[in-house]
């Protein structure tokens, strides 16, 4: 039985064994409202043995530092990963991060695109961040990326000290005081978190989470539900041919992504086509059995009314996404 909660105002939908926990990010406007708009999307999903995260996007087309947006959608997947779902179930299959995917559709496949880009190892992602911006402006990303870790150490700490300690309690004291009221993959997770913290390495965000991109829209241009009138703004961050450079040049990155193109969809032609070309240069790609890439008949805004061959098309891709993981854990 799917049961629904309103959490931090995401919308979860939880199935009780769940394949994967899909989090979900649409575009402007509709996006801003995903309970109401992609109820249909999640409630097929959780039907098809998904629990479904619908993440809100920011109702704001004037927003223009997209990597902030992402940033604050990273800080809420792990809050409602290791403090709020641990309220609602017992299900401990969501604690690794392995089992959480990615779907987005329009300008949310945007910050989907820079979570993964973000996931590059150090000195990679401070080379790439380099490669388009200023000095001062890699500097800011890094300060947030850093304020970010800090924040999540602090959440870490609240959960795992309970009841709080003394500042004279050691880090092994802290850890056996919460074994009593945490499940092993718990602590894990909140012990790597205060380590990277401690240690200053950066975090991981989506590393080795599959990612599908519905019509994605990675430029700055917003086109304003049911108008044809379209906002652009010069000054959003990262601008559309950064954006591109960024995706095309970071070759080990973008190895569990998935693509689905509508074919009447006029809005995202130029992305998907842009998206497509580059995934095809990644060698996962070259002799990939089912391949990573789905065209179906439809309009941009096909996933507000999904079909059920929408639906069988992003577990099918899920599905051979998630194998690739499996297949290079195995690897020697």
């Amino acid at each position: 039985m799917i049961t629904t909660r309103t959490v931090l105002g995401s919308r979860v939908y939880l199935h009780p064994e769940p394949h994967k926990i899909i989090h979900f990010i649409g575009g402007f406007g509709f996006g801003s409202c995903p309970n109401l708009f992609y109820h249909q999307l999640a409630q097929k999903l959780a039907n098809k043995g998904y629990s479904v995260v619908l993440h809100p996007f920011p109702f704001n087309p004037f927003a223009a530092d997209h990597w902030s947006l992402a940033l604050s959608l990273y800080k809420r997947l792990k809050i409602l990963q290791l403090k709020e779902l641990p309220k609602i179930t017992s299900d401990t299959s969501f604690l690794q991060a392995s089992n959480h995917v990615w779907l987005g559709h329009s300008l949310g496949c945007k910050l989907i695109e820079l979570l993964e880009i973000l996931t590059l190892e150090e000195p990679a992602r401070t080379q790439a961040l380099r490669s388009i911006l200023s000095a001062s402006e890699v500097d800011s990303i890094l300060a947030k990326i850093d304020q970010l870790s800090n924040e999540l150490g602090d959440v870490a700490t609240a959960l795992m000290n309970d009841p709080k300690p003394s500042a004279m309690d050691s880090p092994s004291t802290v850890k056996t005081r919460s074994e009593a009221v945490l499940p092993g993959p718990a602590r894990e997770q909140l012990e790597s978190l205060l380590k990277r913290r401690t240690d200053r390495v950066p975090l991981s965000f989506i590393k080795d989470q599959a990612s599908i991109l519905m019509a994605p829209q990675i430029s700055g241009a917003v086109r304003l539900p049911l108008s044809s009138v379209t906002i652009y703004n010069a000054d959003v961050e990262p601008s559309w041919e950064e954006s591109c450079y960024l995706v095309r040049s970071q070759t080990t990155i973008f190895q569990l992504t998935g693509l689905v193109k509508f074919i009447s969809d006029g809005i995202a032609s130029d992305d998907v086509l842009f998206l497509q070309k580059v995934l095809e240069e990644r060698n996962v790609n070259a002799h990939a059995t089912n391949g990573f890439f789905r065209e179906l008949p439809g309009f941009h805004l096909a996933p507000l009314q999904p079909s059920d061959a929408l639906i069988v098309t992003l577990d099918s891709l899920l599905s051979s996404l998630s194998g690739r993981l499996v297949t290079q854990a195995a690897q020697p």
